[in-house]
């Protein structure tokens, strides 16, 4: 094996014998590097000295001589000269991290509590706007937030929930609630139903209630797609709503079990702000 420097970021490499006197370009920052001659086979004190003494050379070549120019990877070599790739030599380099982008951004349906910046919220831009009650633009989020809890109520009834807990969305049977999953056939196919979410953000004093949304969804096969993944019921967005006390007192008694009793006046404020349905004729 030949032993090779990369004289612009110093990755070492070993390279069989055959590729003496080639080059190719370096794993880790694809700078051309050339490879040296093979060290003779002989056996002895002569022949390890002399190994050295090619190293040694070798090495201060390397560093007289100027760093090249990164070129882009090349394809597999054909012979001579041409350079060759080091995709079956070892990369000191991991992959590399995701990059996930965190920013905080408000449905702006409902003001959000004031008093406190709010730090380290995951929020998903909007892709889709809808006409809320009022007939202004309402922006629906294409992920749920991870920090947030989301209900489906009719006019009277809790009909699914969903937080951060693994288990993605849960329907309400008979005897309790059960993964969306695995009871489809308990799933209305017709109804009036609203999505509610209620948007959490973490300020410096611990979590606070930033905003309380209800969502009309669709009349038809909307809440199948609870069985399709934790986003697809926002699919099924059709335009902002008012509640009535019943669906008010389910968002209440979420808050109740999730948060201590110094916030739930947050959600009573951000209620009243929302609106009382009104009864259709």
């Amino acid at each position: 094996m030949i032993g090779v420097t990369c004289s612009a970021c110093g990755l070492k490499l070993q390279v069989p014998d055959e590729l003496a006197g080639k080059r190719g370009h370096c794993p880790k920052c694809k700078a051309m590097v050339k490879i040296g001659p093979a060290a003779a086979r002989s056996s002895g004190p002569a022949a390890a000295t002399t190994a050295a003494q090619t190293r040694v050379a070798a090495a201060k070549a390397e560093k007289t001589a100027p760093a090249p120019a990164p070129a882009p990877a090349p394809a597999a070599a054909s012979g001579g000269d041409d350079p060759i790739p080091f995709d079956s030599l070892e990369d000191d380099n991991g992959p590399t991290p995701e990059i996930i982008v965190r920013e905080k951004e408000g449905l702006g349906a409902v003001s959000g509590v004031s008093g406190g910046s709010a730090i380290g919220m995951r929020a998903h831009p909007a892709t889709d706007y809808v006409a809320n009650s009022e007939g202004r633009q309402l922006a629906v989020p294409n992920r749920l937030d991870l920090l947030s809890h989301y209900l489906v109520v009719d006019h009277k009834d809790l009909i699914a929930r969903w937080q951060n807990d693994g288990r993605g969305w849960l329907i309400r049977i008979k005897h309790g609630f059960c993964r969306a999953a695995t009871v489809a056939q308990h799933i209305p196919e017709v109804g009036k139903f609203l999505l509610i979410e209620i948007r959490v953000e973490r300020r410096e004093d611990g979590f606070h209630i930033q905003s309380i949304t209800p969502f009309k969804l669709k009349h038809y096969n909307a809440l199948i797609r609870l069985t399709h993944g934790d986003d697809a019921i926002l699919a099924a967005v059709t335009g902002g709503a008012t509640l009535n006390d019943k669906q008010k007192q389910h968002v209440r008694s979420i808050v109740k079990s999730k948060f201590l009793p110094h916030i739930w006046p947050e959600a009573d404020e951000l209620l009243a702000a929302i609106g009382d349905e009104v009864a259709e004729e």
